[in-house]
């Protein structure tokens, strides 16, 4: 009896010994998972901050579209030779000047600010002009004038003036 006893103290042991095993693995892994899916939670939080910052800053831009649309024509993505000539032209007529010779210069890029030169001759008088340059310096478009040439002309003639402004793009 006393050897069927110890046979079931042993027997009771070894299972629980097994039992206490496996139930340490499944806590361990349970443990892990545990740990896995607060990773995951934190990794979600961290999403979803972001992406409310995002949201943020889409509803500011929204906001100031008006101004950014501002920003984009004064400062268009390409040079738009074709437009900016058209405008030159618009503007000549507009303030009752001839427009000569045009020819395009350098086209130069520095700190991702492109500069379109461009060289022309107008054929005016002096009030003309002064409405031209009022014209390119109030346009919504980023252009400078960088020089301006003329000669005193002959009596009864008109001015030739000679000018160069930069365009910029980016």
């Amino acid at each position: 009896m006393k050897r069927y006893f110890n046979i079931i103290v042993v027997f009771v042991a070894v299972i629980l010994v097994l039992l206490s095993s496996l139930v340490f693995k499944k806590y361990e892994t349970l443990n892990l998972v545990k740990g896995q899916i607060s990773i995951k939670e934190d990794e979600l939080q961290y999403q979803e901050e972001y992406f409310q910052k995002l949201k943020n800053i889409s509803d500011k831009l929204q906001e100031n579209k008006d101004s950014l649309l501002k920003i984009e024509s004064a400062l268009p993505k390409s040079p738009q030779v074709p437009e900016l000539l058209a405008f030159i032209q618009k503007s000549t007529s507009q303030s009752g000047l001839m427009l000569g010779d045009i020819n395009l210069g350098l086209m130069s890029a520095e700190d991702n600010i492109k500069k379109t030169k461009v060289n022309f001759i107008l054929i005016g008088d002096y009030i003309g002009l002064k409405k031209f340059i009022s014209f390119i310096e109030n346009s919504s478009r980023l252009t400078d004038v960088n020089s301006i040439y003329f000669s005193y002309p002959e009596k009864g003639e008109l001015f030739k003036f000679n000018l160069k402004i930069t365009a910029y793009s980016y």
